[in-house]
């Protein structure tokens, strides 16, 4: 599946899924957030006034959708797929060292926005490697298990947000 910039982007807040929507099952929910996050992105990007709030949300964002794959599905196809997730996981590792850099400059100066640049395409190459990923989850996964790893994906993501964030359960 090739992944193409959205023009516009309505999708509902994380976690609302509507009254009687079950909640997507991993490789839904994964690609979900990579739609929103490449959004988040480009607004960040676009738009100067209040960067650094929009900063601290693709940065939690991200940071929480990170933590949920390495938790979940990383850690289940790892023995299946072991190169390609050990390169998902040096590129997180490069987009922690990339927000790094970020947080120690102010996001007003050329600099800063060189920065988000490189992360907004190594996040698309990111992306479009981790499609090899999410197919074969497909393939190997049954129903049920796509979906209470969805669950745990979820779960996870939102702790590593509430974290991040400073917000506490």
């Amino acid at each position: 599946m090739k992944l193409q910039k959205p023009q516009t982007l309505i999708l509902p807040p994380a976690g609302d899924y509507g009254e009687g929507r079950m909640m997507p099952h991993i490789v839904e929910s994964i690609r979900e957030d990579h739609v929103r996050v490449l959004h988040l992105l480009d607004i960040l990007e676009q738009t100067g006034e209040g960067r650094e709030e929009r900063y601290a949300t693709v940065k939690h964002e991200l940071q929480g959708h990170m933590h949920g794959e390495e938790a979940t599905l990383y850690r289940r196809m790892e023995r299946v797929m072991q190169d390609e997730i050990e390169q998902s996981v040096r590129d997180h590792t490069g987009f922690r060292e990339i927000f790094g850099r970020l947080d120690r400059m102010p996001p007003d100066r050329d600099a800063w926005l060189v920065h988000l640049r490189e992360l907004q395409r190594r996040v698309w190459e990111h992306i479009e490697h981790e499609e090899t990923v999410l197919e074969e989850a497909l393939s190997v996964m049954d129903t049920p298990e796509l979906y209470e790893m969805g669950d745990y994906f979820q779960q996870a993501k939102r702790a590593m947000i509430q974290m991040a964030s400073g917000r506490h359960p």
